[in-house]
């Protein structure tokens, strides 16, 4: 944090190949707001890399506190929000926050919020971190029906028809292809119409 910007690019790059590089990341997701703009953009790479590699298995072996990952999805959720931080900043903290999904909660109706969001790529990947996500199916059909960019829509209907099998297997409705039925007429519309 002191260094300079070279060192600190250094250090960033080299984080995340340290063995309980989780335990900084609530204090890594404030750089993101760094004056230098590619520090913040290093930042961000690095909290996302270190997120993704966080198991519940990796959380029981190392016995990680569980305010650690809660913290950083809070602060890599509040960096997604920031709309003067740069489009690229901000796709990077939502992706690292849904990476964290899987050893704490996230704040999905956040996620979900940034649908309104100016940034088309900032949208996109609210959309993609919502798979998966049972309270994401009514905002990413909204968005599949209603939004103004074809990758934020595409990006929904991949999300709500992540698990749907290309040929539908005969006898009884799967989970996912009773969610699946469940689209709205505008949204199948704008499926079909992205599709064709």
């Amino acid at each position: 944090e002191h260094g300079k910007s070279g060192e600190r690019l250094a250090a960033l790059r080299a984080l995340p190949l340290v063995e309980d590089a989780w335990y900084v990341l609530p204090e890594l997701a404030k750089l993101l707001g760094d004056a230098n703009q590619e520090v913040a953009l290093r930042a961000a790479e690095c909290a996302r890399r270190i997120a993704e590699g966080l198991t519940p298995e990796l959380e029981e072996r190392v016995e990680m506190p569980a305010d650690v990952p809660a913290r950083a999805a809070r602060e890599l959720g509040l960096a997604a929000q920031r709309k003067p931080l740069a489009p690229a900043v901000r796709v990077l903290a939502i992706q690292a926050v849904a990476a964290l999904r899987a050893v704490t909660r996230v704040d999905d109706k956040a996620l979900a919020a940034l649908f309104g969001d100016g940034d088309a790529t900032v949208r996109r990947a609210a959309a993609e971190a919502l798979a998966a996500v049972p309270a994401g199916d009514k905002p990413l059909e909204e968005a599949l029906a209603k939004d103004a960019s074809p990758d934020v829509a595409a990006a929904a209907a991949a999300s709500l028809c992540r698990d749907v099998p290309v040929i539908a297997p005969s006898g009884k409705a799967s989970v996912a292809e009773a969610r699946a039925s469940k689209i709205g007429l505008a949204a199948r519309a704008r499926l079909r119409a992205l599709a064709l």
